[in-house]
């Protein structure tokens, strides 16, 4: 009998977890549609795309899972949706790049767009 109780009291967390996950999952898929990406400023992708056309990508780099993440960047797409660049969701502003593992080359002059971000 002590075994029965065990395994319905066991059966019934297990469900309250299952409806937890999913309320959690209904909630984060809301609250992304009311959160979308935001609107780069003009000056930010006017400021990475100048700084992508003074760079170089090496396609020798040994890596083979490193890929250009700068060919994602183009005028016709917002900024913020561009692989390795964070904006701020609020102001839309550029706050944050990563381009790691990116195969860029070159050198960054002092008066660099980047700068302007």
């Amino acid at each position: 009998m002590g075994k029965f109780i065990w395994l319905c009291q066991i059966r019934s967390l297990l469900f309250v977890l299952f409806f937890l996950s999913v309320v959690d999952c209904s909630l984060s898929l809301s609250s992304s549609s009311l959160n979308p990406t935001p609107s780069g400023l003009a000056e930010d992708t006017s400021a990475l795309l100048q700084f992508k056309n003074t760079m170089s990508i090496d396609d020798s780099a040994i890596f083979s899972y490193c890929y250009p993440k700068t060919n994602s960047w183009n005028e016709s797409t917002n900024c913020c949706s561009w692989e390795g660049v964070i904006c701020d969701k609020a102001t839309g502003q550029v706050i944050s790049l990563d381009l790691s593992c990116s195969k860029l080359v070159g050198s960054l002059s002092p008066n660099t767009t980047l700068f302007r971000l």
